[in-house]
């Protein structure tokens, strides 16, 4: 019996599913059920999964329903059924225009296991680097946390509030985690980020430096990736306003709401903070920021984040 289930969402992904599907049948490691849930394409997406499903002998359980929930509540619908059925150990969570290199499956769960050993009974999220690649897969850049400046290692609650530095498509989550961080609420701002937020508070993250996967850059990327740089900066700064700091106290007070009496004293006072600054005036806000280093990593992008509001 397999015990990693993969999670794939797709979405009008005709024109690159067969190549993802593809490198998920290369795998080194092939234990695992690939779960996929269709968020009610209008192209070719299913007509290709199911032909991939006939002529494949992977274990693939494509799950009905044809509306159009969005990214997060796909993931979640996935995350629900297949921890419903209470007997995966691992799961893995896949984006429909990427390529999965040919050892991911492998070396995630190798590394999932050696962290189990030192934390056999928590929560456990473990992320990988990604190699950002074109339409045509020719390398843009080797390092994705390299190309947009992220630093792995921020994952302290008081960092991972403001930003988020684990990308879905590279992470393997444990069964604890899973049935702990379940359900999604709404308020989360995407699936990745939350199962950060309820791994650093309650459990362990760690990271592979390597990269595990081709990172398709396109035109109809949810998210995508561009370099970090002067434009780029400019760019987010001008979107860090009221709405989005709002997201960040939202999906914080979900957090607090729902664990308070499991959190370290620390991280309480942190959310509690961070929660507090929709009641306070601007400047105290700003003062809160700066005492419980509510901060990204760089420089111009902490500028913006003290701007906002």
């Amino acid at each position: 019996m397999n015990q990693i289930a993969i999670l794939l969402s797709t979405y009008n992904g005709e024109k690159f599913i067969k190549e993802q599907l593809t490198s998920l049948a290369e795998q080194s490691y092939r234990e695992f059920d690939i779960y996929i849930r269709d968020d009610g394409s209008s192209d070719k997406t299913l007509e290709y999964i199911d032909k991939f499903i006939q002529d494949s002998d992977l274990s693939i359980k494509l799950l009905s329903g044809d509306e159009n929930v969005g990214a997060l509540l796909s993931f979640f619908t996935l995350l629900r059924e297949v921890s419903a059925i209470d007997r995966y150990g691992y799961i893995m969570f896949c984006d429909q225009d990427d390529i999965w290199l040919s050892n991911k499956v492998e070396i995630s769960i190798e590394r999932m296991q050696e962290l189990e050993r030192s934390y056999p009974d928590l929560p456990l999220l473990i992320h990988s680097d990604l190699t950002v690649v074109d339409e045509r897969l020719d390398t843009i850049d080797s390092s994705y946390w390299s190309y947009q400046q992220i630093d792995p290692t921020r994952t302290d609650l008081n960092h991972l509030l403001v930003e988020n530095v684990i990308t879905g498509c590279t992470t393997i989550i444990n069964s604890n985690l899973a049935k702990l961080a379940l359900p999604i609420p709404t308020d989360a701002i995407m699936h990745d980020w939350w199962l950060g937020l309820v791994a650093t508070t309650l459990g362990k993250i760690d990271y592979i430096e390597t990269s595990t996967i081709l990172y398709r850059q396109h035109s109809q990327n949810e998210i995508g990736a561009s370099k970090f740089g002067f434009d780029t900066v400019v760019q987010k700064i001008s979107k860090l306003s009221t709405p989005i700091f709002d997201r960040y106290i939202k999906q914080s007070k979900v957090l607090l709401d729902r664990y308070r009496d499991r959190l370290k004293p620390k991280d309480l006072d942190t959310l509690e903070a961070i929660v507090s600054i929709e009641y306070i005036p601007w400047y105290r806000g700003k003062m809160l920021l700066v005492k419980y280093n509510l901060s990204k990593r760089n420089f111009i992008k902490n500028i913006g984040l003290l701007l906002c509001r």
